[in-house]
């Protein structure tokens, strides 16, 4: 927002620099970003935090310039004559939805002349951006930017009935603003309403039809409080920003509605030549406690590393305008100004005191008292422990968008209809929450090759999406790896292995045999535990073909890895049997091999090591070659152990997949 250091000077003898000043506000919390001289004014252009609307008003930052700089602040007299207001000009009104306008505050003005602002009050208003249009809107604007109290003036000629009614808009309702946009009204939007229809959309803009014109004479000054919530909600919709809105969407202070009319009023009188008529109109509800907070001095200093006593907490909070009281544990009692709606905590108020202390004043320090002991958070230590293992295989971690196109997906092979529709997608090209991982690492992999890569190993751990039922979203975490092209450094001693099936499934049996889980394969599809993944082979230019893995991890976050334990190495000597199985095509090799070693505690390792196809195999079989390594902890085996713990190899096989020794 911009301020004009004159201005300011308004509120407050400011005796500092205007460079000075601009580093005092940065310090205090209100950052300004850029100064700019206009003629003998300098305007700054400040960051105000959103929950510090108070500020948004010269007077609001007055406030803090005179707390900080230890000067006094000083409010312009509010003085006008009120006339008993005439029948004839009388206006009802009526708070219909009082939860989205707790207070409707206003003052009727009549005898106005309209024209041109005095120079002093154009020149204010310019300064700062505002256009200059005629005494009366001028006004309305000039208490706006003076007191961040929002006003609107309606011509009272134009309202029909002598009626405002504060309510929400009733379906099919149409109006039109200030700007000559016609708006279809949602009955979630509240309006001001006369006695026939909607003439304004509340805390955004006014009507057209009821618009202070040169031929006016007589005014209703609205000065409203209304739901912050709800006039975001209604300018979000119709894509409004306005001054007015800018503030009640920041939340403005309910008890100020009434003196913001009447220094308006006051101005109108003597700009204007208008009347103000009594008594005001100030609707809903005029009292507004705010609930005391306590301030323990004991637990602000150890947050904030200071010594300061109770009654040095007080001093600096009663410059920022707090009442301070004191119970019988030497506690401060906190109560916030009404303008100070950020501030409902202790924490609240334990900043308050560091600002008003000075930041630069407090001393480094380590925190006082014992550290919590961190909380165990399964996903957090799932994916670090998956990053280990895949970095240290020497992958690399990328980031792909969550976003995705159908058309991509379907030329990288997947279905038609894929990934779940964004509702509002800032470009085409992302119009899609991704239902896989895969596809973005494949192009990934394409952009490293024609950037002249010898090979690409990556992997992302990320969230995909699909939908569900009643239109939610279902969200589940993958784990997904791709190795293309050569997968070790080149070497004057042979030729590079390059990727394969083999090299992405020992990956998949490394990250399992890392959290101790079973891993069965049966074609392209593979379980890690409960978990389910899926190989695929796809062709990437320039290496050829990417070999890429993908798993849902969303059920192994939360089963922790057993802890590492010894067993010490057996002093005995092993024994090693091969056998020749002869077994369905159809039965998995890994599941033979996991079958013979389950088979005996003797049978401490087994592997395949041959697969044949051909004469001497019946159509429809196959042989397989497992070697199995016997070895007990206490003993050499004998020769009879390692062929009766064999014979149950076989028995154990045949039971499970019809397979025979081959003859």
């Amino acid at each position: 927002m911009k301020y004009s250091f004159q201005w300011l000077s308004d509120y407050c003898p400011i005796t500092v620099s205007a460079e000075r000043l601009a580093e005092e506000l940065t310090r205090v919390g209100f950052e300004v970003e850029a100064m700019d001289r206009r003629g003998a004014d300098v305007i700054f252009n400040v960051d105000v935090v959103p929950v510090r609307s108070d500020c948004l008003s010269m007077i609001g930052l007055a406030r803090e310039i005179a707390t900080f700089i230890g000067a006094p602040l000083t409010l312009p007299p509010v003085q006008f004559k009120e006339v008993h207001i005439p029948k004839e000009f009388s206006v009802k009104v009526e708070l219909v939805d009082q939860d989205l306008c707790p207070r409707y505050s206003g003052r009727v003005i009549t005898d106005l002349k309209v024209g041109p602002s005095p120079p002093w009050l154009a020149e204010r208003l310019e300064a700062v951006g505002v256009r200059a249009v005629n005494n009366v809107v001028d006004i309305t604007n000039f208490i706006n930017l003076e007191r961040g109290q929002p006003l609107h003036a309606f011509d009272l000629a134009k309202l029909r009935g002598r009626t405002i009614l504060i309510r929400r808009a009733q379906a099919g309702e149409k109006l039109t603003l200030l700007d000559g946009q016609e708006l279809e009204l949602s009955t979630e939007d509240l309006v001001i309403a006369d006695g026939e229809g909607p003439v304004a959309l509340a805390g955004v803009m006014g009507g057209g039809e009821s618009e202070v014109s040169p031929s006016t004479e007589a005014i209703l000054l609205e000065s409203a409080h209304f739901d912050a919530v709800s006039v975001r909600r209604t300018a979000r919709r119709y894509g409004l920003a306005t001054e007015s809105s800018y503030r009640f969407e920041r939340g403005t202070d309910p008890t100020a509605t009434l003196e913001a009319a009447d220094r308006a009023a006051a101005l109108m009188a003597e700009l204007a030549d208008g009347t103000v008529l009594g008594p005001p109109v100030d609707a809903g509800q005029t009292e507004w406690a705010r609930p005391a907070i306590v301030l323990r001095p004991a637990r602000a200093n150890m947050l904030l590393g200071t010594a300061l006593t109770g009654e040095d907490m007080a001093v600096l909070l009663r410059r920022l305008y707090f009442d301070v009281g004191l119970d019988r544990m030497e506690n401060l009692i906190i109560s916030a100004p009404s303008f100070r709606r950020d501030v409902s905590s202790e924490i609240d108020v334990v900043e308050e005191v560091a600002r008003a202390y000075g930041y630069n004043n407090v001393e480094a320090t380590l925190p006082a008292g014992r550290f919590p002991a961190p909380r165990r958070n399964p996903r957090e230590e799932f994916e670090r422990e998956a990053r280990y293992l895949l970095t240290a295989a020497g992958f690399h971690e990328v980031y792909t968008p969550s976003f995705t196109n159908p058309r991509d997906l379907e030329a990288a092979g997947w279905e038609a209809g894929g990934g779940v529709p964004v509702a509002n997608p800032t470009v085409s090209q992302f119009s899609h929450l991704r239902p896989a991982l895969w596809p973005a690492l494949a192009e990934v992999a394409e952009r490293n090759g024609r950037l002249g890569a010898p090979s690409v190993m990556i992997f992302e751990l990320g969230t995909t999406f699909a939908p569900g039922e009643d239109g939610a979203v279902v969200e589940r975490l993958h784990l997904a790896a791709l190795a293309a092209g050569e997968t070790a450094p080149r070497s004057w001693s042979g030729s590079p292995p390059f990727a394969d099936f083999y090299f992405v499934k020992g990956l998949i049996e490394a990250f399992a045999r890392e959290r101790e889980l079973a891993v069965t394969w049966d074609g392209d599809l593979f379980r890690v535990g409960e978990a389910e993944g899926k190989y695929r082979a796809a062709p990437l230019e320039p290496f050829g073909e990417a070999h890429i893995v993908e798993l849902d991890v969303t059920g192994l976050v939360d089963t922790a890895p057993p802890p590492h334990r010894y067993e010490p190495v057996s002093r005995f000597p092993s024994v090693v049997r091969d056998l020749a199985l002869v077994l369905p095509e159809e039965a998995p090799a890994g599941a033979v091999a996991e079958a013979v070693r389950a088979s005996s505690d003797l049978a401490r390792e087994a592997s395949i090591f041959d697969l044949f196809t051909g004469e001497g195999v019946p159509p429809g079989h196959k042989s397989v070659g497992v070697r199995v390594r016997y070895q007990a902890d206490d003993r050499t085996l004998t020769d009879d152990e390692v062929n009766a713990a064999r014979e149950q190899a076989v028995q154990a096989v045949a039971a499970q997949f019809g397979a025979a020794l081959r003859e």
